[in-house]
């Protein structure tokens, strides 16, 4: 029999995630009567989501500033039981999302925020 050289499905998740930059495209909140899209502000359209092969996470805000101080948010990101996506931040704060799609230019994440739960949708840059 011949032997699969193979790797395992978070390996596959970690090439697909770290290949390219990403984007916010859409934002929904999930609610009991049915999901409401979001008005997702320019300052985080431009947005660009950066997952490095060595694990290593940016986010980098655009030419459009949420804030005149905001700045570049570095940190560390690994994919945990093939169904999370967690963030540390270098200020030490860290938190996990749901993936709920991984395609080649397609991420989706589920998050609660409050009582609320949101799925973000992602292209690739």
């Amino acid at each position: 029999t011949k032997k699969e050289d193979s790797i395992s499905e978070i390996d596959q998740m970690k090439q697909i995630i770290s290949a390219k930059m990403w984007k916010l495209s859409t934002t929904v909140f999930i609610t009991t009567t049915g999901n409401v899209a979001q008005t997702i502000p320019a300052c985080r359209l431009d947005n660009l989501w950066e997952y490095k092969s060595d694990n290593k996470f940016s986010l980098f805000p655009g030419t459009i500033k949420c804030t005149p101080t905001e700045v570049t948010t570095l940190g560390s990101w690994d994919i945990t039981d093939a169904k999370g996506l967690k963030i540390t931040t270098s200020s030490g704060a860290s938190y996990t999302d749901e993936i709920l799609l991984l395609e080649t230019n397609k991420l989706q994440l589920k998050y609660t925020l409050g009582s609320g739960a949101y799925i973000d949708t992602y292209v690739t840059n």
